[in-house]
């Protein structure tokens, strides 16, 4: 297990929310995640203001995918365990986990925060692959594909704040430009993905990633719905500090598929 490849970190953190007093399962998401592994429409996102759980289902994500020995404790109790497929998914993938609202120590630059990402995600690519040669220099997305290439092994990855990075002092336009295409590069067409699930908190950012990710909501409301379910007042909206978009609703309320 390294920092972001498999990392233990999220499967200890929802085995905490599970044992709360207040726990509700809502595992039945990952029965609408699990048919989408390797489909051309394997890009989700969740778009919610700040307290919504979405940190909470990365986390469930995670911890069900991730290849470790522990999720069966705390799975087995819950209701994806009658899902057929169940035993097949649960910890047999490999996940790379990102929580791009963690900075490195004194960040003050773009360069800083990106390099913490793709350095710390080539130290854990390179432990797991040892056999194979693998130079830091190359971008991170071409290393990926090596490994496709050489092992045609995949990787879901789940990204929880994506957006977080915009928000930060030090970031200019430029950075932001740059941090998109590195999303794009990242997952765009790229056969090494399996699954990516992202969060984000404000939905006028999606805006970005329509057009420089060419990324195509197709809503899936009725089934995601279900699953996750949140209602907060317009009051709400305006106190967690992210804006609310009636024209978007249809769209952003839940979560959905994307083409990249």
């Amino acid at each position: 297990m390294g920092m972001f490849l498999n990392s233990i970190e999220p499967y200890d953190k929802y085995k905490t929310i599970t044992k709360g007093f207040y726990f509700v399962d809502k595992t039945e998401l990952l029965e609408e995640l699990i048919p989408a592994l390797e489909q051309e429409q394997r890009f989700f996102c969740i778009t919610r203001p700040r307290r919504f759980g979405k940190t909470v289902m990365a986390n469930m994500i995670a911890s069900f995918f991730e290849k470790s020995e522990g999720g069966s404790d705390i799975f087995d109790r819950l209701k994806i365990s009658e899902y057929p497929k169940y035993k097949e998914h649960l910890n047999k993938h490999d996940v790379v986990y990102i929580d791009f609202s963690e900075m490195p120590k004194e960040c003050d630059s773009y360069k800083k925060y990106i390099s913490r990402i793709e350095e710390g995600i080539y130290y854990d690519l390179r432990e797991k692959y040892s056999d194979l040669y693998l130079k830091q220099e190359d971008a991170i997305w071409d290393i990926f594909s090596k490994i496709f290439n050489e092992t045609k092994k995949k990787f879901i990855f789940v990204m929880d704040e994506w957006d977080a990075v915009f928000h930060m002092s030090f970031m200019t336009e430029k950075n932001r430009e740059d941090y998109l295409l590195f999303l794009k590069l990242l997952l765009k067409g790229q056969s090494y993905v399996e699954l990516a699930y992202m969060t984000e908190q404000r939905c006028i950012l999606f805006q970005h990633l329509i057009t420089d990710l060419i990324l195509q909501p197709i809503p899936q409301i009725g089934v995601m719905d279900r699953k996750y379910r949140y209602k907060r007042s317009e009051k709400q909206y305006e106190e967690t500090g992210s804006p609310h978009y009636p024209t978007y609703a249809s769209l952003f309320s839940f979560s959905f598929p994307c083409n990249f």
